[in-house]
């Protein structure tokens, strides 16, 4: 038996926490004393911490850690390294009084109910309150859904935001999940024309191409005030913002191709760490960055990974990266090797 146990926590907030329960017993730990140590990390009152136990993550089945009185050998799925996810416990859950009611079982914890605390999704299958929460948290922040559907074998009809907000979802967990469900979404689509928010890191999705001043529309929502920033060099855009990657990208636009290796591509890029503009004038395609040093192929852009080159040899066609539209944020400055 192990004279220590660490057991894994990740809350609303995406954060993953390490909780070390010492030994020489730790499974005679009380849940009170696991939510003590939780509250010394997030600052969270136990009162308000409510515990799912995650019995198999492939299926999403999880296990509810209601009595603080008692310990960890009461409950066998509690194991060293044992994850779980930690919830918002509210005195109340408002839910929608026409939400159809049931006694179960529910189909994350298995559990059946005397009186009807569970809630009928839209595909009629039954789920509690603070259940569905939890395997909203695990489909979006774990396994990175887009989508939230149902996890009954054969159904997979999709469960709106809709009916999550009918469910008595908080604010704070209904916009949490607003959020991941946009982020995952231009992520698994593959937006080709996407940024992160500067400020909330939220994905933003830039529709007219001819304009780099961009609104966030999470950050306006949560401050009330409109947020814009700038599409290019991502800084707030304040007053009449002047852009410093302005002059690069134009650089970058209008370049030249010339033939390296026997492949045409631009003859200026911007280091792809940096972005310092490099305009290559003879040699190799692989070249060291004067700035920061980073080593990589002028053709694909590829970075050299240790010692090895994650493309063809130096002097052996690849294929060619599209000509640059976008850089770090960054102020790049111009440098030729």
């Amino acid at each position: 038996m192990a004279q220590s146990w660490t057991l894994f926590v990740k809350g609303f907030d995406q954060k993953n926490m390490k909780i070390e329960i010492p030994g020489p017993h730790p499974e005679s730990t009380k849940v009170s004393a696991f939510k003590t140590k939780i509250q010394e990390k997030t600052g969270l009152n136990p009162q308000y911490q409510l515990l799912k136990l995650e019995i198999n993550k492939d299926k999403n089945s999880m296990q509810s850690i209601y009595d603080d009185s008692k310990r960890f050998s009461e409950y066998p799925s509690i194991t060293n390294g044992s994850q779980f996810l930690l919830l918002l416990q509210t005195a109340t859950r408002h839910i929608d009084p026409f939400m159809k009611r049931s006694n179960g079982p529910c189909l994350v914890t298995y559990t059946e109910y005397e009186t009807p605390e569970c809630i009928l999704a839209p595909c009629g299958h039954p789920v509690h309150p603070d259940d569905l929460m939890a395997y909203c948290q695990a489909e979006v922040f774990d396994q990175k859904k887009w989508e939230i559907r149902c996890m009954k074998p054969g159904c997979n009809v999709e469960w709106p935001l809709s009916f999550i907000s009918k469910s008595g979802a908080t604010t704070y967990e209904y916009e949490l999940l607003e959020k991941g469900l946009s982020e995952n979404h231009c992520i698994m689509n593959q937006c080709a024309d996407i940024h992160q928010c500067p400020s909330c890191n939220c994905f933003c999705e830039r529709i007219d191409k001819s304009q780099c001043r961009m609104r966030c529309w999470w950050c306006t929502k949560r401050s009330g005030k409109a947020y814009d920033f700038c599409w290019h060099c991502l800084a707030s855009w304040i007053g009449d913002h002047n852009c410093p990657q302005k002059e690069a990208l134009n650089v970058l636009e209008k370049a030249p191709e010339v033939e390296i290796c026997g492949v045409r591509c631009p003859s200026t890029r911007a280091c792809p760490k940096c972005n310092v503009l490099i305009e290559h004038m003879k040699a190799c395609a692989h070249m060291t960055c004067r700035n920061c040093k980073q080593k990589f192929c002028f053709i694909c852009l590829r970075l050299q990974a240790g010692e090895s080159w994650q493309c063809e040899p130096y002097n052996i066609k690849c294929s060619p990266a599209e000509r640059q539209t976008r850089l770090q944020p960054s102020n790049p400055r111009p440098v030729t090797n």
